[in-house]
């Protein structure tokens, strides 16, 4: 999929660094400028607008967990099971809060394990079919393991592929003309 993305990005005119740095910043009459350091040299990158995305981090620091026994990670998430519960009796977190998805149906899907459990279901997230959608253009999206993921499992891999190009949403050019 990421392949498929830096395709699309660089089809929309996007130049995309990998292994660059940020050193400095500023503004211009124009926009902004934005300096890098790649392959052990400066160079400089001019644009309208700048984009800083640096992932997500939960909000555990801000709501009193430190007045109670519940325990979080190094990196803020609240430790969970496999139904949610945290390490105090009759409380759960879902969530971007627990680091177990970071996705609106990943929180969703946490309060369905939540509410199974209750009644006595197995749902539980390590039972969780991953899937992913990517609201690009065209939309791009998986279901279940990744192909290292199912590698990594020792079974047999039976892998498909289907070119972007075979597929109309994702064609640059008019199916028909009128």
């Amino acid at each position: 999929m990421a392949s498929a993305i830096k395709d699309i990005l660089e089809d929309e005119g996007i130049n995309i660094l990998f292994g660059a740095s940020a050193k400095a910043v500023s503004r211009t009459d124009n926009g902004i400028a934005l300096t890098i350091e790649k392959d052990g040299s400066e160079q400089n990158i001019e644009g309208s607008d700048l984009l800083v995305a640096i992932g997500r981090l939960p909000n555990s620091d801000s709501i009193g967990l430190e007045n109670t026994s519940i325990k979080s990670n190094s990196r803020g998430y609240i430790q969970v099971d496999d139904y949610c519960r945290t390490s105090v009796d009759g409380v759960v977190a879902l969530g971007d809060v627990n680091g177990e998805g970071a996705f609106t149906h990943t929180s969703v899907n946490d309060a369905e394990i939540v509410l199974d459990h209750l009644f006595g279901g197995e749902r539980a997230i390590s039972k969780r079919i991953p899937i992913y959608g990517l609201f690009t253009d065209p939309p791009l999206g998986r279901v279940g393991m990744s192909e290292k993921e199912a590698l990594a499992t020792g079974k047999k891999v039976l892998k498909a592929t289907y070119p972007l190009s075979k597929i109309g949403r994702a064609n640059r050019v008019k199916c028909f003309t009128m």
